[in-house]
């Protein structure tokens, strides 16, 4: 998200930002009778900008904007018109709500977000907590059981999100290798929860990678603190494939530092 300062200090006279919390707070009848014109901005991974929106989501059509490194920055719905009566609510939709990431004429992908699975499984003598999208193929165990023939695939959600959480903090933990099937052009970003400390992240974005790559990820931060959690989310940047997205991942690896390569 841009930093709320930046949108204020570029605001024309007569102008003002308003807050809401997320995930109450700005229900429909709030955005109908917004003061028009004006634009709601909300967290990309978000599909509607609270969840009392979900059920008036033509109110807010929501596209998410991207730097021009193509790494998403935040979503935003302009309001223009005169303010409305919202339509009567309605059951919300299983269906995961698509929000429309536009980067240039020859890039238009969508971002999914659909409900999250948890599970345990076992990786070194440990048992840990994985959150994760969900899958319509495989079991997140596969993810951990030393099988390049096995692996999972998502169901529908972009990014796909992998979250890894240790019984204990691990101080000597340093980089994550994903083993994906078939991927091509897309971004990961990597989120590490450290004790004692605000949660570190860094992107990477890939282009035109062929065959199955083993990708090894160093764990962000300051390494003196130990890891209490690592959370993938891997965005596919193709333009939206016919049969949807759907991420294939063969395995997960933790490194040591003693075990990562050395740099070039």
């Amino acid at each position: 998200m841009p930093e709320p300062k930046g949108i204020e200090y570029e605001l024309p006279p007569g102008r003002k930002l308003v807050y809401w919390p997320y995930p109450s707070g700005l229900g429909c009848d709030t955005i109908a009778s917004i003061p028009r014109p004006a634009v709601l901005i909300w967290n990309f991974r978000e599909a509607h900008p609270s969840a009392g929106a979900a059920d008036c989501a033509d109110l807010a059509p929501g596209q998410v904007y991207a730097s021009t490194e193509g790494y998403p920055v935040f979503a935003a719905a302009p309001l223009l018109g005169e303010p409305s009566t919202p339509p009567p609510s309605a059951a919300p939709s299983a269906a995961p709500t698509p929000l429309r990431w536009n980067l240039g004429m020859h890039d238009l992908f969508t971002i999914v977000s659909g409900p999250r699975r948890t599970a345990t499984a076992t990786l070194a003598g440990e048992m840990l907590e994985i959150t994760y999208s969900a899958l319509d193929g495989g079991s997140i165990e596969n993810l951990f059981d030393g099988n390049r023939e096995t692996l999972i695939r998502g169901e529908s959600d972009n990014p796909f999100v992998l979250e890894l959480r240790f019984p204990k903090p691990r101080p000597e933990l340093a980089a994550v290798s994903l083993h994906f099937a078939s991927m091509e052009t897309f971004v990961v970003k990597i989120t590490a929860e450290r004790s004692d400390a605000e949660p570190a992240t860094v992107e990477k974005a890939f282009v035109g990678l062929t065959g199955e790559p083993v990708l090894e990820f160093e764990v962000p931060g300051d390494r003196a603190r130990p890891v209490n959690a690592v959370r993938f989310e891997i965005l596919d940047r193709r333009a939206t494939p016919g049969e949807g997205y759907h991420l294939h991942l063969r395995g997960v690896e933790l490194k040591n530092s003693e075990e990562t390569a050395a740099p070039d």
